[in-house]
């Protein structure tokens, strides 16, 4: 702290020693513990300001993992932070640090800190280069009553035994961020524990030993769930015929995010409330997740495998989006066959994007057999003029009697000289809709 802060005389100090503890108590809750801890010396009324904080937050420095001072002195911070602490409860327990200060000692500060069962944030963060030095959460976190938001990081591993109760009575949010699981059923204990979940974001590594990743969780509201295949991986991944699943039931879901594309996903309930879905993958089950998604009102779809997409189309009647406004649809290979079927079914659309239009195929009937009468804006990406894309445009431009702007943008590798070629050709397409206007860029 600046020594011009001390001085009785600063105005700023003056206001600030005039505000009730209170609110002093709040402001400080901001800062990290350190810093907190470091307004003591401001004066004698601030010495122990601090100890009544309603937040603990720690973060060691990247040199306590090489200066054994550093190391020393972090630990005996934390420890004397958590035993003077006074605050009746507490909003928020965060801790990020590396596991090179032991797991015993990171377990006594989890412990310390939850120990009350009176804290009703917690955010544990542990850097760990090897699964072989994970930390294995102490018991009492999972029975912790009064938690409300928990946020898990990195090197963590959930192990939750069958000898192990999990009861999360208050929990609303959970956050699993790149930690390890022990095997299939301590994902299905953990999640089975939270009775009252709302929010749920698992971010996943590469092969990861979760085989089936089953959320079966009813009162589940947001759901982001993404699967990170790192470079390195690539020919691992496409050489081999790893066998991996994702399950999803949980039909009272609002938002739901799924970045995916190793695993089989598997939508296992009609998400009735659902109002915004993004979803990329890699698998054959499109027509049984538009089926679950059929109600959403905004929806990105990609993937990048249709298979036997058609074969299955054929033999089901594909779902009505009656509310769906707004559909963004990419694809990673050639086969653009469904795209009508998703047209033809969304008599609510307004908006549509789609990223590498190759719909046609210089098909007739892979034509959509009608428009929404709503439909508004389109918006083409990776447009390279293909017959088949030109017909696909002016087939909008023919029918899409309510259309106010379709925006066509060219791949970045085409000429000024074709672009221009473009767009002559598309301006002399008839338009349905007199008010419509056409953008190329």
């Amino acid at each position: 702290m600046s020594n011009s802060l001390k001085l009785s005389g600063n105005p700023i100090c003056q206001n600030i020693n005039h505000l009730p503890d209170a609110i002093l108590h709040h402001v400080l809750s901001f800062l990290p513990t350190k810093e907190a801890v470091a307004t003591s010396v401001l004066s004698k009324r601030w010495h122990s300001l601090w100890t009544w904080v309603r937040v603990l937050d720690f973060e060691d420095s990247p040199s306590c993992e090489t200066n054994e001072k550093q190391r020393i002195d972090f630990m005996h911070f934390v420890y004397r932070a958590l035993i003077l602490n006074r605050a009746v409860s507490l909003d928020k327990f965060r801790l990020n640090c590396d596991i090179i200060h032991g797991p015993s000692c990171l377990n006594a500060w989890i412990d310390g800190a939850i120990r009350k069962d009176i804290v009703q944030e917690v955010d544990i963060s542990v850097s760990a280069t090897q699964k072989s030095h994970f930390l294995k959460l102490p018991s009492c976190v999972f029975t912790t009553k009064n938690l409300k938001v928990l946020k898990l990081s990195k090197g963590i591993l959930i192990d939750v035994p069958n000898s192990m109760s999990v009861c999360f009575p208050s929990l609303k949010v959970l956050h699993l961020d790149f930690v390890e699981y022990a095997n299939n059923d301590s994902v299905s204990r953990l999640l089975q524990g939270c009775t009252v979940l709302e929010e749920l974001l698992v971010n996943r590594s590469f092969r990861d030993n979760v085989r089936n990743f089953i959320i079966s969780v009813p009162t589940l509201k947001t759901l982001n769930i993404s699967e990170l295949l790192e470079p390195k991986n690539l020919l691992e991944y496409f050489s081999h015929s790893y066998h991996y699943e994702l399950t999803i039931n949980a039909p009272n879901l609002e938002y739901l995010e799924i970045i995916d594309l190793e695993s089989l996903v598997h939508l296992e309930s009609v998400f009735v409330s659902l109002i915004k879905a993004n979803i990329s993958f890699h698998g054959t089950g499109l027509f049984q997740l538009a089926k679950a998604l059929c109600n959403a009102k905004f929806l990105f779809l990609k993937w990048t495998c249709c298979g036997n997409s058609r074969a299955s189309l054929e033999n089901a009647s594909f779902p009505l989006f009656l509310n769906l406004t707004q559909l963004e649809l990419h694809s990673g290979f050639e086969d653009w066959d469904v795209i009508p079927h998703f047209l033809d079914n969304s008599p609510n659309l307004e908006v549509l994007v789609l990223e590498n239009p190759i719909i046609m195929r210089n098909k007739q009937e892979c034509f959509p057999k009608c428009l929404s009468p709503h439909l508004r804006k389109v918006l083409c990406r990776g447009f390279e003029g293909c017959e088949h894309e030109l017909k696909m445009v002016e087939y909008i431009l023919m029918n899409a009697r309510a259309l106010e702007l379709i925006e066509i943008c060219s791949s970045f590798d085409m000429s000024f000289e074709s672009k221009f070629a473009l767009l002559q050709k598309l301006s002399k397409f008839p338009r349905r809709s007199e008010t419509c206007q056409l953008t190329f860029k």
